[in-house]
């Protein structure tokens, strides 16, 4: 009975781990540029105002550069792309399979990553979206015109964001101001994750990794 509480217990330490909010803080002036915040509850992960640290010495650096050199390569394998990782491969794939089934399966793999990404993006809360825009000229003509163009660009996209994410909160300011001399924008926003959602990703990728290397092996062995 006590070793069955011992795993119930682990389970529920896991299971809130992977509950806790994973929240990503953006914000955008014409000054600064884009940054970004990245805390996991109350523990901040990264951050774009504090520069990255380099490694301390030859062997760290080495460990890092071999760890995305890793990361490139399994991207490259994914079956479908690894038929377009090289001119040689991109030959022998033609060679083997010619060129519409090659370029078949990498159109069936990208559709199935974007799928998947898709799918993830859909999973974030925008807790905070704040965006001002400031269109500004001294001839008042052509600042209608260019608030015209403003409104046409951003507010179908944000339908867009509206059918893809949630929005919780949502402020959208654009106006005309005959006193400044350009446009001007502004933005604030929080979006919400939970690490399930990376892990049900990872998982997703893993199962269409295995899915598309079982299929392939199917039809060399033909």
């Amino acid at each position: 009975m006590t070793a069955l509480w011992i795993i119930l217990g682990i389970v529920a330490f896991f299971a809130l781990l992977l509950a806790l909010p994973l929240r990503i803080f953006l914000s955008y002036t014409g000054e600064k540029g884009l940054q970004y915040r990245v805390k996991y509850a109350v523990f901040p992960i990264a951050d774009s105002k504090q520069p990255e640290k380099p490694a301390a010495n030859k062997k760290q650096r080495r460990i890092v550069a071999k760890s995305k050199k890793a990361l490139g390569s399994s991207l490259r394998s994914f079956p479908g792309l690894e038929d377009i990782s090289s001119a040689a491969n991109f030959q022998r794939a033609i060679a083997e399979k010619g060129l519409l089934e090659t370029l078949r399966g990498v159109t069936e793999t990208v559709r199935s990553l974007l799928k998947q990404t898709g799918q993830l993006f859909k999973k974030g809360v925008f807790k905070k979206f704040e965006l001002r825009i400031v269109c500004g000229d001294s001839d008042p003509s052509e600042a209608a015109t260019q608030y015209g163009a403003v409104c046409a660009a951003v507010y179908p996209l944000l339908t867009l964001l509206d059918s893809a994410m949630k929005c919780k909160h949502r402020k959208v300011d654009i106006r005309c101001d005959f006193d400044t001399e350009e446009i001007r924008a502004s933005f604030e926003g929080q979006v919400n994750y939970r690490p399930w959602h990376f892990v049900c990703f990872v998982c997703g990728l893993l199962w269409r990794y295995i899915k598309s290397k079982n299929m392939k092996e199917g039809y060399n062995d033909e």
